[in-house]
């Protein structure tokens, strides 16, 4: 309301989620945006075209005047590298894929 504004109270925390949850979130994101930034030039650039701007690999292949096959198999790198960086700094969000989850297992 106007008087909660006006006495400073802070805004409410979407459905579902506390203020845990939101300090997370924004950790979770300050790591992700840490070491997308510690990537070499052209692993981030390739990254964030697809990931960030949506592209088509068959855009990023016209943008970057790769061939589609190359397009994927420097994504492919590019996403092990953010993995591995984000495992080895402990982020505890990135899950193995070499773990199967229960869900998997279950099927």
């Amino acid at each position: 309301s106007l008087d909660d504004e006006e006495a400073g109270w802070p805004e409410p925390v979407a459905p579902g989620g506390g203020p845990e949850e939101e300090l997370e979130r924004k950790e979770r994101q300050q790591a992700l945006e840490r070491e997308l930034q510690a990537l070499p030039d052209h692993q981030r650039e390739i990254l964030v075209m697809r990931e960030v701007s949506g592209l088509s690999y068959q855009e990023i292949g016209e943008l970057l005047s790769l061939d589609l096959g190359t397009v994927k198999s420097r994504l492919a790198r590019a996403r092990l590298a953010l993995k591995k960086r984000l495992v080895a700094d402990g982020n505890f969000f990135v899950q193995s894929a070499s773990k199967p989850s229960d869900e998997t297992k279950r099927r």
